[in-house]
């Protein structure tokens, strides 16, 4: 069929009774949208985190295009669209008329937004069929073909058309050393038709392609999540594998605690953490509850604890407290000021802040000091007694072998009964131990006047009772 054939036309409304899917306006890395098409993780291969295209993706594509299409081979005339920018020649529809464009307007232009039967140096209404025929077919309006050209008749054989004249002669200007002659340029360069068809301008291509950059960051990122969510699921693998990402969001829409809660562990790992706010006596603080171990006091306790679990800790220190208001340590940290004053407050404010997702558990902690010698010092005495009672706690400060993984100042085999193990995420990074270098409690008895604690320097030490330095307990969250 010649190429000026009229094709024929559509016989239905296409794409009338499709099933498509919605496209998005706003660009995305991940959907198709209206901006950038289909973007570049559909160029991946699905092994490697990429997206197959839908069916009906690709409908709703064909439909919007060809919908125009009908309308256009209908005859249809485009209406006025005030957010739009026009320009000169533009024909739309506008109140039951149409307007031709005789110059450049809309919000981007220096013309600005005119609306057709506003201004008639920038809009001009068509009156008849005639007037139609010619804008479509090229001509400008009687009024400004008169005002600025020839009669064809009156050009006579006097001058040439530009057209020709552009084939045969450079006018002055052009004609300077700025310019290639015909047979260089054609020798060097496309013409501008030319690479149209073959090139995009840097601006068509940035609409469209990824810089190599961009496309690699999005490569990682998708890598790296497919890594984390197809990583083995339970407590054992996961206590094994950093995570240090915010999941906030994920525990807020419950897919963190429906992963506890199936023991899977699922996209949750140690160093991990839920911004949270907590208000304790008062005063409100906005914390990273770190996630430090899964699982850790699983089947543990006089009571079992049978709910699968993480165990969280503040990522730094929330305040300063003291141990006791004297320098001793008699009561050991069972009958401590810490114990029996301070921690309720932090658990109130636990409670408040996650509510249920907070659990109790049992543990053990000894109630009185004996006067034994330190295995430490010469010349120090004062250690816990065993065995100690069982207490119900909803948060707790830390032993030395929760964060060191040994007992450096502990004197007592008792402080550690439970929290034998080393957390996690401690293990796996030993700069969180002490992000901000600042002293913080641990609840081992050193002497009769010190208990143990993390030095803001990084190494372990033992400070007085009386002393105020921070507090960081764990709890357990489901």
């Amino acid at each position: 069929m010649a190429a000026f054939k009229e094709p024929k036309k559509f016989g239905v409304i296409p794409g009338n009774a499709a099933d498509v899917t919605a496209i998005q306006d706003a660009a995305s890395v991940l959907n198709p949208s209206m901006t950038d098409l289909f973007p570049a993780i559909y160029q991946l291969a699905l092994a490697a985190g990429g997206k197959a295209p839908e069916r009906t993706t690709f409908n709703e594509f064909l439909r919007l295009i060809l919908q125009r299409l009908y309308f256009i081979e209908r005859g249809g005339v485009w209406s006025y669209d005030a957010s739009a920018d026009y320009p000169a020649g533009a024909v739309v529809g506008y109140s039951g008329s149409l307007y031709l464009a005789l110059k450049d307007n809309g919000s981007g232009t220096d013309a600005g937004a005119v609306q057709p039967d506003a201004d008639g140096e920038v809009w001009q209404k068509l009156e008849t069929a005639a007037d139609l025929a010619k804008v479509l077919l090229g001509y400008l309006p009687v009024a400004t073909a008169e005002a600025d050209y020839l009669k064809k008749s009156d050009a006579g054989d006097t001058y040439l058309s530009k057209e020709d004249a552009s084939d045969t002669y450079l006018s002055k200007s052009d004609a300077s050393g700025t310019y290639l002659s015909k047979t260089a340029a054609e020798a060097d360069y496309l013409k501008q038709s030319d690479a149209s068809d073959t090139y995009l301008s840097k601006e068509d291509a940035s609409d469209t392609y990824l810089p190599k950059e961009d496309l690699s960051s999005q490569i990682i990122t998708s890598v790296r999540s497919n890594w984390y969510t197809a990583y083995p699921d339970g407590a054992e693998a996961h206590n094994a594998m950093w995570g240090g990402r915010d999941i906030t969001a994920a525990f807020d829409a419950g897919t963190v605690s429906e992963h506890i809660a199936d023991g899977t562990f699922k996209d949750i790992f140690p160093g991990d953490y839920i911004t949270k706010q907590v208000t304790i006596s008062g005063t409100t603080y906005n914390v990273n509850w770190v996630i430090a171990d899964c699982d850790y006091r699983l089947g543990q306790g006089d009571t079992e604890t049978t709910a699968h679990h993480v165990v969280i800790v503040p990522e730094t220190p929330i305040f300063n407290s003291k141990m006791n208001s004297d320098n001793t340590t008699e009561n050991s940290y069972n009958g401590s000021y810490m114990h029996k004053t301070v921690i309720p407050t932090v658990a109130t404010g636990l409670k408040n802040a996650f509510g249920d997702h907070i659990i109790t558990f049992r543990d053990r902690i000894p109630t009185y000091c004996t006067n034994v010698a330190s295995r430490h010092y010469l010349g120090w005495t004062g250690g816990s007694a065993p065995w100690g009672d069982w207490v119900t706690e909803t948060c707790n400060l830390m032993n030395e072998l929760m964060v060191y993984g040994c007992q450096v100042y502990g004197q007592s085999g008792v402080d550690v009964t439970f929290g034998f193990r080393q957390l996690s995420a401690f293990r796996l990074s030993t700069k969180l131990i002490n992000p901000n270098r600042t002293n913080w409690w641990l609840r081992d008895v050193f002497s009769s006047a010190l208990f143990a604690g993390v030095n803001g320097y990084g190494y372990a030490y033992a400070n007085l009772a009386s002393s105020s330095i921070g507090v960081r307990p764990f709890a357990l969250l489901i």
